[in-house]
């Protein structure tokens, strides 16, 4: 590579803003004395080092050099030679988990012995901003999970190094691109003989190899994952119009088709007392049997995009799998897709929803494809997340004839967030996020809750007649607000597989013995989807609002409760963001969103009395209950 097309031009002639060090020679001596600082680490050793310093240099288009300041490539350049100094734990052994952090902190505990004496320290014994900068740089090449890159600065300062802010996310997210190319280097020394180091241009990495298909197979699936792990780097510098990096095979690996399979029994996932739903649309007006309405909608050529909509527990899943289970002699081919699979499994859109396909192996034109629960393909949901798992479902299922997707109502904030996301027409105004890159827009139904006639067919199938009649007479009718709770399939599920649980009760079956059998069944559902204290915030929520007599919250009013009671030391040891547990408690919660604007409330009020009897409850013998008026049927939970 010629010297004019190298990234240490930039630092030729530049120096600190006191003009004593000199960034090009400080480089030099960092390339030097990195033998030492990585001595005896072999795969991330000082070789790697160079060959990402070379990676940098082709990766890195002229003109984005010239965009960088001289200090953020001293930077940059300083943190090649430093970001695997952590491959050697603190006892001397080479360990590569949690190596990035070992890194950042050897480089802060130990300032000098990397180089960094000559840079003025902030205070007496603290690190040099300089030496913090390269460390969070180190600290960036981490996995996305373990050190998101915009949780690092885009405007550090440092007027030792330069007068103007530096943007490190940057720079961190530079270095792990580099980093992940020298990985099928690194990861498969055994295959060396097989493959050559990448062949790099701005853009495109072309991986060459020679060998037969297992080695083809291993390399295309490091190479998945290289372009996985890459995509919020491509993501933040895109920011900057830096050209997405792709990293490719060369030549490509053949893949032997899969041999055909049945088609899915869908009817063995159907729940046994399986009772049809309702539907409504977006003015709450009734569109009769929800199987009805899909069928029509199904039928309709002109129509391409469904998303079916509901509170937790309404049976957007049970539908799922019944109208699968229907289409065995129509044009139509299912595909059911339970979207929690891709959380639990880790795999993309794409390679989730071809394997499922490449087993029935119908053209794309025959299908129907169904992706059930979008709200639950993370854990740790927030809006960005949100939007580029969008983005990657429209990417994903353009070319099928027609597209189902389900999703619980509040996993929008509002009506209006809806309305940007699945429905926004190109050229109307854009008030929230970006809307799905469709060329057709997605219908929205939602489905109802139980009426009398479903709660009384439930009943009868899970009960048997007699036993139904008698248990909605004793506790259905008679016990206060149950009947409402019993709208919602999930929870007249609860209340009817504990029925024996409830008849068992001693004394008199009142609300609060019936609710919490229930509330505590609905936790144990929603398991690992639910934050640790979901149940005490709950009653904290609820006492709040029953002492200020409000019956629903704006989202950003409870957004503000969240901050308050989940406080950082919390989240920092749940390992979620505000924005994580914003979504999770919207989602896995007892609120429902009622109003367009984005106004949540509790299912029914009688859950507000509820958990605030739980709170008194619990706060009387401890002797820390407050004085407030409680209602009659308070009194009641309470008792």
């Amino acid at each position: 590579m010629r010297l004019d097309e190298r990234l240490d031009k930039r630092l030729i002639e530049e120096r600190t803003t006191d003009g004593k060090i000199d960034f090009h020679e400080h480089i030099s001596r960092v390339r030097e004395e990195a033998s030492d600082w990585l001595e005896g680490i072999e795969k991330n050793g000082v070789e790697h080092s160079r060959r990402l310093e070379g990676y940098l240099d082709r990766l890195i288009p002229d003109e984005f050099k010239e965009k960088l300041k001289p200090a953020e490539v001293f930077i940059l350049l300083y943190a090649v030679y430093l970001h695997d100094i952590g491959y050697r734990n603190e006892q001397g052994k080479i360990e590569s988990h949690d190596h990035p952090l070992r890194s950042k902190k050897y480089i802060l505990k130990d300032p000098k012995k990397y180089l960094f004496d000559q840079f003025p320290p902030m205070q007496e014994g603290e690190a040099p901003l300089a030496a913090q900068a390269v460390a969070d740089v180190c600290y960036g090449h981490a996995h996305e999970s373990v050190c998101p890159l915009r949780d690092i600065p885009n405007d550090f300062g440092d007027s030792c190094l330069c007068n103007d802010p530096l943007n490190i996310r940057r720079l961190a997210a530079l270095l792990r691109l580099a980093d992940e190319m020298d990985q099928a280097y690194i990861r498969l020394g055994h295959l060396r003989d097989s493959i050559r180091l990448p062949a790099i241009s701005p853009g495109i990495v072309r991986m060459h190899w020679k060998g037969d298909q297992g080695i083809g197979k291993i390399l295309n699936d490091l190479v998945h994952g290289i372009n996985e792990t890459l995509e919020p780097v491509n993501d933040l510098l895109s920011e900057w119009d830096f050209p997405k990096t792709t990293v490719v095979l060369d030549p490509l690996v053949k893949k032997s088709p899969p041999l055909p399979k049945e088609p899915i029994d869908y009817k063995k996932f159907i729940p046994e007392h399986y009772i049809p739903s309702r539907c409504h649309d977006k003015k709450g007006d009734n569109k009769g049997l929800l199987h009805d309405y899909v069928r029509i909608w199904l039928n309709d050529p002109k129509r391409k995009l469904l998303a079916v909509l509901g509170d937790y527990g309404i049976g957007k899943t049970s539908f799922c799998y019944k109208f699968a289970s229907g289409l065995t002699r129509s044009n139509s081919v299912p595909v059911l897709i339970e979207l929690r699979k891709m959380r639990e499994v880790d795999a993309p859109w794409r390679e989730l929803i071809e394997k499922e396909i490449a087993l029935i192996r119908p053209t794309s034109k025959d299908i129907l494809l169904i992706l059930d629960g979008f709200d639950e393909l993370s854990l740790k949901f927030d809006k960005e997340k949100a939007l580029k798992e969008i983005e990657k479902l429209s990417e994903t299922t353009q070319e099928f004839a027609k597209v189902i997707l389900t999703s619980r109502t509040q996993f929008f904030r509002s009506e209006q967030e809806e309305w940007e996301i699945l429905i926004r027409e190109s050229g109307m105004p854009q008030r929230g996020p970006v809307s799905l890159p469709y060329p057709e827009r997605f219908e929205r139904i939602y489905i109802s809750p139980f009426g009398d006639e479903e709660i009384k067919g439930y009943l009868n199938l899970a009960l048997g007649k007699r036993k139904a009649l008698d248990f909605r007479d004793n506790i259905i009718e008679k016990v206060f607000d149950i009947k409402d709770l019993a709208k919602r399939p999930i929870l007249l599920e609860l209340i009817t597989k504990y029925s024996e649980d409830i008849k068992k009760i001693e004394g008199v079956v009142t609300q609060g013995k019936v609710y919490g059998i229930v509330t505590e069944a609905w936790k144990n559902r929603e398991g690992e989807r639910a934050p640790e204290n979901i149940m005490l915030f709950m009653e904290v929520l609820a006492y709040r609002m029953f002492a200020e007599e409000k019956v629903q919250l704006n989202f950003n009013t409870l957004r503000e409760a969240i901050d308050r009671y989940f406080d950082n030391e919390t989240r920092k040891k749940l390992t979620l963001s505000l924005d994580n547990l914003d979504y999770q408690i919207r989602n896995c919660s007892f609120l429902s969103r009622n109003e367009a604007e984005g106004y949540y409330a509790f299912g029914h009020w009688s859950f507000i009395e509820y958990f605030v009897a739980r709170k008194i409850s619990r706060e009387i013998p401890q002797d820390k209950a407050q004085e407030i008026k409680i209602t009659d049927e308070t009194a009641l939970f309470v008792s």
